[in-house]
C-alpha cells in the first residue's frame, strides 16, 4: 500500500523548492528557461495567484508579502526568481478590460503570462480585431506561459505608451535566440507571431490604471513591477555574501596566516 504524501506546510514546500532550485542550477543554464516542473511547483506556492483577486480563486496577498517571497526564490537562483516575479502579471493586465481580465482568472487563477513589450510593432484593426505581425525580444518566461503578449502601435491611439496584445500560447512561435552569460535560465527568447488576429478587448494600453475596484490594483502597476526584479538583484546578492561568507570562515590559509575569516580587510569588505 503506497503511502500518501505528507501534507507540507507553504513555508516547507518553499524550503524544499529553493534546495532543489539551488541542486539544478547548472540544468536551468544548460535549457536555458526554467522547466515546466519548477513552473508547476510555482503555481502551487502561488506565485501567479498571488494578485489575482480573492473573487477569482486568487490569493491577494500584500506586496510586500510577495517581494520577500520572490527574493527567497532568488537567493536559490536568480533566473528562476527572475521567471517567479512575473507572477506580477495579473496586477498590468488589469489594464484589460474586467471582463477579460475576469474570463482569463476565472478560468484559471493560476495563468502564466509573459510579454515582449519592445520594440512595439505596427499594427491594423480588421475585421474581428486587431491583426498583429512582429517579433519582440526578450520574452523571460515564455517557455512555461500560457498566454504570450506583444507590443503593439495601432494607428489613431491617442496614447504614446504602448498597447498590448495578449495571444494564446498556440497563436505564437517562440524563436529560442537567448544566448547569453548571465541569468540564462530566464528563457529570455523572442516572441513571433504572424497575422495573428486579437480581439481589442484582449488588448491593453500597457500602464494604464485599472477600471476595478479590488484594493491591490490601486498599488501601481508599473512601480510594482519594477520593485519585483528588483529583489531578484538583492535575493543573488544576500546568497553571494552568504557564500563568501561561509567560505572565509571554513578555508584555512596553506601559508599559515590567519585565515580569509580572521582578515580585518576580509571583514571589512563583507561589512561594506
Amino acid at each position: 500500500m503506497t503511502r500518501p504524501e505528507p501534507d507540507l506546510t507553504r513555508e516547507a514546500r518553499l524550503a524544499a523548492l529553493c534546495a532543489d532550485l539551488r541542486a539544478r542550477r547548472a540544468e536551468f543554464d544548460l535549457l536555458r528557461h526554467i522547466p515546466a516542473d519548477i513552473v508547476d511547483r510555482f503555481r502551487d506556492l502561488g506565485i501567479y495567484r498571488a494578485f489575482v483577486p480573492k473573487r477569482l480563486g486568487g490569493d491577494a496577498i500584500t506586496p510586500m508579502a510577495f517581494l520577500e517571497l520572490i527574493e527567497t526564490i532568488s537567493a536559490a537562483d536568480p533566473s528562476a526568481g527572475w521567471v517567479a516575479s512575473f507572477g506580477v502579471s495579473s496586477t498590468y493586465l488589469a489594464a484589460l478590460p474586467p471582463a477579460t481580465f475576469d474570463a482569463i482568472y476565472g478560468a484559471n487563477p493560476d495563468t502564466v503570462f509573459a510579454g515582449g513589450l519592445f520594440p512595439p510593432q505596427p499594427a491594423q484593426r480588421v475585421a474581428g480585431g486587431i491583426e498583429v505581425t512582429g517579433r519582440w525580444s526578450w520574452c523571460s518566461g515564455s517557455m512555461g506561459a500560457d498566454l504570450l503578449g506583444g507590443g503593439i502601435k495601432v494607428e489613431g491611439d491617442d496614447t504614446p505608451l504602448p498597447r498590448t496584445a495578449v495571444m494564446p500560447r498556440d497563436k505564437v512561435t517562440i524563436d529560442e535566440t537567448w544566448h547569453t552569460i548571465g541569468l540564462k535560465g530566464t528563457g529570455s527568447h523572442d516572441l513571433v507571431a504572424d497575422r495573428v488576429v486579437v480581439p481589442e478587448d484582449w488588448t491593453f494600453i500597457r500602464g494604464s490604471k485599472s477600471a476595478m475596484e479590488d484594493p491591490v490594483f490601486r498599488y501601481p502597476a508599473m512601480a510594482l513591477a519594477a520593485q519585483v526584479l528588483a529583489v531578484v538583484a538583492l535575493g543573488a546578492a544576500r546568497e553571494a555574501l552568504d557564500v563568501i561568507r561561509s567560505e572565509a570562515a571554513g578555508r584555512a590559509s596553506i601559508t599559515g596566516a590567519p585565515g580569509p575569516g580572521a582578515r580585518p580587510n576580509v571583514q571589512a569588505a563583507l561589512a561594506r
